[in-house]
């Protein structure tokens, strides 16, 4: 909980905070100890606010709310930002939507923020959050926290600032990277195909030239002419035959070339588009296992009637192979809430591989932390459990929240991309 610090009487920003807002005036009453809400910010900080604590979608249906679906179905994103910055300052109506939005959206970042007490508490952990990913949420909750004064509220706006700058050049680095690649490809595959048709023109060339040659040399000469003009002539026509060759033979070293380049490109461009896939399919297992963690926490509030109910996976069995010591026993809690049971083997570092046969054939589900497991112990696993046919899951790391994922999931622990 809060803490508050002594009351004092206002919150003003002066010229030299380096924000757009009023020379004059309060900022925040902060002589009331509560969090403040949207309205009660300058209009200068409602622009990073919206652009970075609400995604679009979610800002899209707050404002859809105010002015109706077919005021918004032809605005672009800007139109709806703007629109939610304006919003942003109204005390009721569609304010109280944005902030009801905001609040929900980052429950669970202000549950983190809520044991600060001062600004270097906040500081340190809005430093976490940013360093977590968590970068919207840590914002809201720092910026609304009633220990956050003017500094901070200058500091934390400068570095979301700095932030949007960094993220936008990264993004437009990437897309400017495959646009020059996709470019060049078409260039050189367009040069390629010249040269080949150039190089069939030549061959074509050469070779009824050499056909013409060989026919005169077959022709019987003519009776005035000398030895000496007839070896003239021969040497002549040898001369200009291996002439050829060897500018067909540098022309086609030359396609080699070009061609060994456009495939280079064309490997460089699916390098690339490989990254952006595994980078978005990142993504995405990190938001689930978040949701999971999220699920997680809410379930150990829960009251007391709801922590009565009847375990989802009441007699269901889970097998942990490998992991760290330091997680093992919040994983057995997540699972005993859930109603499994959880069985444990530490992947041969102490206890002996001889063992998972057994533990295997009690198991429903098999799972082990890819980063925390040996090679031997992991091929064990996954031939034992083919053998059983039982099914096993990888994990991406040895915490709890790739457990937590597992357990939303069942019964269908193959559907879980690992």
């Amino acid at each position: 909980m809060f803490h508050p610090q002594p009351p004092k009487s206002v919150l003003r920003i002066d010229a030299s905070a380096g924000f757009a807002f009023p020379g004059t005036g309060p900022l925040v009453n902060i002589a009331e100890p509560r969090r403040r809400k949207l309205w009660d910010f300058s209009p200068s900080l409602h622009c990073s606010i919206i652009g970075t604590c609400l995604t679009l979608p979610a800002l899209r249906k707050v404002v859809g709310k105010s002015l109706g679906p077919a005021m918004i179905a032809n605005q672009s994103d800007h139109e709806i930002h703007k629109e939610g910055v304006r919003l942003a300052a109204v005390s009721g109506g569609a304010g109280k939507l944005l902030q009801k939005a905001l609040e929900t959206e980052h429950a669970a970042a202000i549950r983190r923020f809520e044991t600060a007490v001062t600004s270097a508490d906040i500081l340190a952990l809005w430093r976490e959050a940013r360093a977590a990913g968590d970068v919207a949420g840590g914002y809201w909750a720092a910026l609304t926290h009633p220990a956050t004064d003017t500094t901070t509220l200058r500091q934390l706006f400068g570095e979301v600032h700095m932030l949007s700058h960094l993220v936008g050049a990264a993004n437009r680095a990437d897309i400017r990277r495959l646009a020059d690649l996709e470019q060049e490809n078409v260039r050189l595959s367009e040069k390629v195909e010249r040269q080949e048709s150039r190089l069939r023109s030549m061959v074509t060339e050469r070779d009824a030239r050499i056909a013409r040659l060989q026919a005169a040399l077959a022709e019987p000469a003519p009776a005035t002419q000398t030895s000496d003009d007839r070896h003239g002539e021969v040497e002549e026509l040898r001369a200009l035959v291996t002439g050829l060759r060897q500018k067909l033979d540098r022309e086609s070293a030359r396609r080699q070339k070009l061609e060994t380049r456009q495939s280079q490109l064309q490997d460089d461009a699916r390098t690339a588009g490989e990254e952006r896939d595994a980078a978005v399919n990142a993504k995405t297992r990190l938001a689930e296992e978040l949701t999971a963690l999220e699920d997680y926490m809410q379930a150990q509030r829960a009251d007391a009637a709801q922590a009565a109910a009847v375990p989802m996976l009441a007699g269901r069995t889970l097998l942990y192979v490998g992991g760290r010591l330091d997680t093992l026993a919040a994983i057995k809690d997540a699972v005993a809430a859930t109603g499994a049971v959880l069985l444990h083997h530490d992947g041969g570092q102490d206890e002996a591989a001889s063992l998972l046969p057994s533990l295997i054939g009690r198991a429903d589900v098999v799972a082990f932390p890819v980063d925390c497991i040996s090679h031997s112990a992991m091929f064990i696993v996954k031939r034992l459990c083919k053998q059983a046919e039982k099914p096993f899951v990888p994990l991406p790391s040895s915490g709890l929240a790739g457990v937590l994922r597992l357990l939303k999931a069942w019964p269908r622990p193959a559907a879980i991309d690992a």
